[in-house]
């Protein structure tokens, strides 16, 4: 998928929004929502009028130069008084753009000073257009050249009915390799606050993406590229960001126990049989049939499927096309049903995608929770599944139905991660610092909308990222609940009494996933550290500890037959490591 198509889908979102947009109204460019670029700035009070004293004295000394009035400009205007006016205006717009850059891009780009006298383009009849543009470079790369364009005088009605333009010239193209497009609203209106001038970051526009059909083109907001995007744009196009791919690839290494050790049966000989590459962003989750053949990835925006018997990827169901807000969709948490036909996503957009396997298609989104989605689970009859967000809820679905029956609050914390024990009556969630464990009778669950809590546990110093049950009794400690957290310790707990039965040390920074193998021997952890690290179950020993991702590891998975265990980290790589 080309890395514009996100941008692209937000920006009509943008345009959309701004033709609902009322006159005047300039708050639903402010957003309030963590995480969410805001396109709308306001300038006021101290450093509006420091930008109106300063352009206006500036002006006056570069109108005692005037250029000379052009041939059609009409004489009965004194060109002096008007080319000054007209400077007061530029030089506003400069300031305005520093303004802008310097709080949107901080220290990553940097101003070219050009004298003003050769930048004020002046029409036909002498006066001053509405637009005036500056330029910018990358400040660690100055040769990466950014066009700043910014109009002025504008009003919300004129954006809403898209008469917002800027233009382009072709020479613009052939000396600037990036294109930022600002307009501002009714110069110094005033407000509550005293006098103001309201601005909007509209777009930008790599200059390969500007299409031309003669010597020059107007863009509207439209046409642009989603300005939330574009510090990373920027980011990227420093060579120093975006090292080759032969400086990603970290050597696979496995240490495991020595040869004598008499776990080394447990654990058996494991290596890196495959990475799967294609994923253009981080990884964040992972899912297996339960067959074993197919397994689900999901980054940004996307959700990869690939073929576990050649490696090979099947086809990616990509959120892009029902993205219904800003968001770029960073996919959290992923399930499958136990007939393996259903596959169930959680993100940040605050839905839960659902997905039939067979068509490669969606079947539904379900849109019930207030916040960013952190955890999906299914349940073992495949009837009923849950999800967790930050609205400090739980909801329970019925998957026929796709409606939640019921909800479970958290109280003052947000899940990060869920399980179903093996017969379905229990149901796990971990949260900053504490598990809570519920009853929940699965038979019947449809027709009771209550569970009762049976455990509170004070369980971590950090946020739980990982639970999961063992499906058999451990020798001697009976069935438990396992928990990773971001204190960089994985905790076995006893489900009856809550009681921890002991802590897994060995990772040096923030475990995000666990996985438990099919005959309950050993549990898999992957971490902020970089490594997957293999742990014996019953004696709590570390058994082994596999490299190869070169950023943190999030999501790790065994296959049900326990042969093979999949990991898939921040470097946008899945490995596949088979026991052998």
């Amino acid at each position: 998928m080309d890395w514009t198509t996100p941008l692209r889908y937000q920006q009509a979102d943008f345009v959309k929004r701004l033709s609902k947009q009322k006159a005047l109204e300039p708050s639903m460019l402010n957003s309030e929502i963590r995480g969410c670029h805001s396109e709308m700035m306001v300038i006021c009070g101290d450093e509006l009028q420091t930008i109106l004293d300063t352009s206006q004295r500036e002006a006056d000394r570069i109108a005692k130069n005037p250029p000379p009035p052009p041939p059609e400009y009409n004489n009965w205007i004194d060109f002096q008084a008007q080319f000054q006016h007209d400077a007061s205006e530029y030089l506003i717009r400069e300031r305005l753009a520093d303004a802008i850059m310097s709080a949107r891009l901080d220290k990553l780009i940097k101003k070219v000073k050009i004298d003003p006298h050769s930048n004020i383009e002046l029409n036909d009849e002498g006066s001053l257009r509405n637009e005036s543009k500056f330029i910018y470079t990358l400040t660690d790369y100055p040769t990466v050249s950014i066009q700043v364009h910014i109009c002025d005088n504008e009003s919300f009605t004129s954006l809403k009915k898209d008469k917002v333009r800027w233009l382009v010239t072709q020479s613009d193209i052939k000396t600037h390799k990036v294109f930022i497009f600002i307009c501002s609203f009714l110069l110094a209106t005033y407000h509550s606050r005293g006098r103001q001038i309201e601005t909007l970051l509209a777009g930008f526009l790599p200059a390969d993406q500007i299409k031309f059909s003669g010597p020059k083109t107007y863009l509207k907001p439209g046409d642009l590229l989603y300005a939330g995007g574009l510090r990373c744009y920027l980011e990227s196009l420093n060579p120093a960001n975006t090292p080759p791919e032969d400086r990603l690839l970290v050597p696979e290494t496995i240490q495991q126990m020595p040869d004598n050790n008499h776990l080394i049966t447990v654990v058996g000989g494991w290596r890196c049989l495959h990475t799967l590459i294609g994923h253009p962003d981080p990884i964040y989750s992972l899912a297996i049939s339960p067959s074993g053949q197919i397994l689900a990835s999901g980054s940004r925006g996307e959700i990869r499927l690939w073929d576990m018997t050649t490696g090979k990827e099947i086809c990616v169901l990509s959120e892009y096309p029902w993205m219904d807000s800003w968001h770029i969709d960073e996919v959290n948490s992923l399930a499958f049903s136990q007939d393996g036909q259903t596959l169930i996503g959680g993100g940040v957009d605050s839905t839960i995608k659902i997905w039939h396997i067979g068509a490669k298609d969606l079947i539904d989104i379900l849109e019930d929770h207030k916040g960013a989605v952190r955890c999906v689970a299914f349940s073992p009859s495949g009837q009923t599944f849950a999800s967790g967000g930050d609205d400090r809820k739980i909801n329970l679905w019925n998957r026929r139905k796709r409606e939640a029956f019921n909800s479970l609050s958290w109280g003052d914390s947000v899940p990060h991660s869920l399980a179903f024990s093996s017969n379905g009556q229990l149901l796990a969630s971990g949260s900053y610092r504490k598990i809570k464990i519920w009853h929940l009778d699965e038979e019947n669950v449809f027709g009771s909308p209550k569970a009762k809590l049976l455990h509170t546990i004070t369980a971590h110093s950090h946020i739980v990222s990982a639970v999961l049950f063992t499906s058999v009794s451990a020798n001697g400690m009976g069935k438990i609940l396992i928990s990773g957290s971001r204190d960089r310790t994985i905790k076995l707990w006893n489900i009856e009494t809550a009681a921890m039965i002991r802590t897994l040390k060995g990772h040096t920074a923030a475990v995000f996933s666990v996985a438990l193998c099919a005959d309950g021997s050993t549990i898999a952890s992957g971490s902020e550290d970089k490594t997957v690290r293999i742990w014996h179950l019953e004696t709590g020993e570390l058994l082994g500890t596999f490299t190869g991702h070169s950023e943190q590891v999030n999501a790790v998975v065994f296959t049900p037959d326990g042969q093979t265990l999949i990991s898939a980290s921040h470097d946008k790589t899945i490995k596949i490591w088979q026991r052998g």
